[in-house]
């Protein structure tokens, strides 16, 4: 049973550390305040396709974590696109 709550705390942490970097990120970058309360958009998608989610437990973890690396390589970027679309993974490979 400690498995499943380590990986719950750890997905939880890496999640709220990276909604909190990215804020002060593209704060660095030129965005106001109500576009970067707009960026908290890219959970949509997540909400979206959540229900239709049904895979192995062995292909969930390591798919989950291929597009977490993927999307948190791109949140470090200097352009808003990269940085939108490495969330949207990010978020998107937490519901796997």
């Amino acid at each position: 049973m400690r498995v499943p709550f380590a990986s719950g705390f750890l997905i939880l942490f890496t999640f709220i550390g990276t909604f909190t970097y990215v804020n002060f990120h593209l704060m660095s970058i030129g965005l106001s305040p109500m576009t970067l309360g707009l960026v908290h958009l890219v959970f949509l998608p997540s909400m979206l396709t959540t229900p239709l989610s049904r895979v192995g437990e062995k292909i969930g973890i390591i798919s989950t974590l291929a597009l977490a690396v993927v999307g948190l390589t791109a949140v470090v970027s200097a352009s808003l696109s990269p940085i939108l679309m490495g969330l949207t993974r990010r978020c998107h490979g937490n519901v796997l």
